[in-house]
């Protein structure tokens, strides 16, 4: 995936997440490489690897950043593949139709890919760390956290 110079060294928070972002980019692509799959596919499914409560195609597009045609394609290419399984339940006119998303068994292999780059995604953020800076940081992050929920909820 490419990278902007320019914003890697840049400051402030936009840059920051640019940072991130490129960097969780970079270890997803090598996942995305040996499966057949796109960066958007990976990035979907890493959001279904782990716990959630999103129920609607609007929020799943909202929380995973990935516009909604690019999603739906993404959704009916795993489905087509056998790795995941989609229940939708029909909107109503109130609410957004709901989705239930199972990974099925061929995506194993893929969440534990996925497994691996989560971890040297952390290895590079906290590599030099000691023990003690890591307990710091999680106790920090915890409390960067409860604040952005006061604000948001």
């Amino acid at each position: 995936s490419s990278v902007c110079t320019e914003a890697i060294a840049g400051e402030g928070i936009l840059m920051e997440s640019y940072r991130s972002r490129k960097l969780l980019e970079r270890y997803l692509e090598t996942v995305a490489l040996k499966n057949g799959l796109t960066i958007t596919d990976v990035c979907l499914l890493l959001y279904l690897s782990q716990p959630h409560q999103l129920k609607s195609r609007k929020e799943l597009s909202d929380f995973t950043g990935i516009m909604r045609h690019s999603l739906s394609a993404s959704l009916q290419k795993l489905t087509s593949k056998g790795i995941i399984k989609i229940e939708e339940i029909r909107a109503t006119k109130t609410r957004d139709g709901q989705l239930n998303i199972s990974l099925l068994p061929a995506a194993e292999p893929i969440i534990s890919d996925l497994a691996t780059a989560q971890n040297d995604y952390d290895h590079t953020r906290f590599d030099g760390f000691s023990e003690e800076e890591l307990i710091q940081y999680a106790h920090l992050n915890e409390k960067i956290k409860e604040n952005i929920l006061k604000v948001l909820q």
